[in-house]
């Protein structure tokens, strides 16, 4: 056993790298920290739980950015465990009834988004044929897309995801 300090010179070069070296970035120990995070390292203060609705609060919208950038420079056994880390949080966007009722996770957890679609796409139709029937057809368009526009700030959509998706189901 060694006690006190250890000759640097003695140190795996990891180490030295580690007490030598800051981050060059600003953005990479935020990057570190939120990669970090998602994969279990690291935990949330205060026990907060590591969900999606977390992360976006903490790390901003654009945090899948910084992750994948993070990501890529790491080895590729640890970029697909990365990505096993990802899909597992894009689970937390959603409630146990969205998960088991609606038969979202019915295809597997690989199959959430191409699921959760094809029930955004069919609740979407069913609501504008409600609002075409109430307002007619050009009232019912403008009225879902004023409704999707709401709902979409509700889960973090740019102007952009909203109009889009109102989009499809319009055209539908």
């Amino acid at each position: 056993l060694s006690f006190g300090r250890t000759d640097p010179a003695k140190l795996p070069i990891e180490k030295k790298m580690l007490r030598l070296c800051r981050p060059l970035f600003a953005d990479a120990s935020k990057s570190q920290t939120l990669y970090n995070v998602i994969v279990g390292k690291q935990g949330l203060k205060d026990g907060v739980p590591v969900k999606d609705a977390s992360i976006c609060a903490i790390f901003g919208n654009d945090w899948k950015k910084d992750f994948q950038e993070e990501v890529s420079s790491l080895p590729k056994a640890e970029q697909t465990a990365a990505e096993m880390y990802l899909k597992r949080l894009e689970l937390t966007r959603y409630t146990r009834t969205e998960l088991t009722h609606l038969g979202i996770l019915s295809q597997g957890p690989g199959m959430v988004g191409p699921m959760t679609e094809a029930h955004m796409m069919k609740a979407g139709k069913a609501r504008l044929e409600e609002l075409m029937a109430a307002n007619g057809k050009e009232g019912g368009v403008t009225a879902f897309k004023e409704e999707v526009a709401k709902e979409g700030a509700y889960v973090n959509w740019t102007p952009a995801q909203c109009n889009a998706f109102a989009e499809k189901i319009a055209t539908a």
